[in-house]
């Protein structure tokens, strides 16, 4: 794996989200592990065929969209880490939580694009490593 760029890409998103944060009601040490570790997860699934390098990274990383994927479907595509962050943050339990892919949804209106991304994610992670 590319660390360098995962950490990069982790950097870029967490300041591209801090202002959403900051208007936190809660903010303790909690609330910022919960806030890092969703973006830590949110990187690494949406961004990751940007930096993976192997075919048994590649296996890891079907693994964690697949997961996420089942989450939000048995969920009623809400993502406990973003409610769990609202609860804390005394923000709307249906606030989606503040990252690029968020920002590209505003844009664009595409409801489900979250889902949609892992789609394309996947398809690409499989035919990347044949």
């Amino acid at each position: 794996m590319n660390i360098k760029l995962f950490g990069i890409l982790y950097i870029i998103q967490v300041l591209f989200s801090i202002n959403d944060f900051k208007t936190c009601g809660n903010i303790n040490l909690y609330s910022i592990f919960i806030f890092l570790f969703h973006h830590l997860i949110d990187v690494y699934a949406f961004f990751g065929i940007l930096f993976i390098e192997s075919k048994e990274e590649k296996k890891l990383h079907l693994l964690v969209i697949a997961g996420v994927i089942v989450h939000w479907l048995t969920n009623n595509y809400e993502c406990i880490l973003t409610t769990h962050l609202n609860e804390i943050c005394n923000v709307d339990r249906k606030t989606y939580f503040p990252d690029i892919v968020t920002s590209i949804r505003a844009v664009t209106g595409i409801t489900y694009l979250h889902l949609y991304w892992l789609v394309i994610v996947i398809i690409y992670d499989l035919n990347k490593y044949r």
